[in-house]
């Protein structure tokens, strides 16, 4: 049987897309992914609770003050704030190479966080702890996370974009959040949410888009699907 050259094309195309090697992510990265952003999503409402307490406690000479507050692990977050509790700028920082251990896949996780370095403003509406906060700025950290050969080390450090947040009485009220994992396992994974006193909702994306994540649930237990 002899193939007219029409047929002899289409039979080349097929064979070249099935041959087309595709981009497959391991299952257990994108758990190792999720499980590191759930972590950070987990934090957002009582950093700002944290925030807005401690600025709503700034006395009203405008001097320059710090207050630090537990996060993750043994790691603590710490407010250098300049203005008063009305309005101000703030720098926030974190203890550096600090960390935490994780349970992932049955075994132990190492988190560490070298550094942060975030800048921001926050403005008050009335004296009752009703703040508007903006953040912006950047975490180093990594995770060594078990396999089936020993353990990997992925780049777990993020660029905060933009961060959003309204309180009520202290309490966060609604949050608006862009950040950007630039390097896990060597991707770029976006996540964008919102939120408010109840919880996120929101997605976790790679650059490709061939994973893309869900987010929801409350602040103390968020819940990262993905597909």
């Amino acid at each position: 049987m002899r193939l007219t050259p029409a047929a002899l094309l289409c039979t080349t195309l097929l064979l070249a897309a099935a041959c087309e090697p595709t981009t497959r992510i391991d299952p257990s990265l994108t758990e190792d992914m999720a499980r590191v952003a759930g972590e950070d999503v987990a934090r957002f409402a009582f950093a700002i609770q944290d925030l807005a307490e401690s600025v709503g406690g700034l006395p009203g000479d405008g001097a320059p003050a710090e207050e630090c507050h537990e996060t993750t692990g043994d790691c603590q977050l710490c407010f250098g704030m300049d203005g008063d509790s009305m309005s101000g700028e703030l720098d926030v920082g974190s203890t550096p190479d600090c960390g935490a251990t994780w349970q992932i896949r049955g075994r132990s996780a190492q988190y560490v966080m070298t550094e942060t370095a975030l800048s921001g403003t926050w403005n008050a509406e009335d004296a009752a702890g009703d703040y508007a906060i903006a953040l912006t700025g950047t975490r180093t950290a990594s995770l060594c996370a078990p396999t089936a050969d020993g353990t990997v080390t992925y780049d777990a450090s993020w660029v905060l974009d933009e961060l959003s947040a309204a309180t009520s009485s202290f309490g966060l009220s609604t949050i608006t959040v862009a950040l950007r994992y630039t390097g896990f396992a060597g991707r770029q994974w976006d996540l964008s949410l919102t939120g408010d006193a109840a919880g996120p909702v929101g997605a976790l994306v790679i650059d490709d888009e061939s994973v893309r994540c869900s987010v929801r649930g409350t602040w103390e237990s968020p819940s990262i699907s993905c597909l």
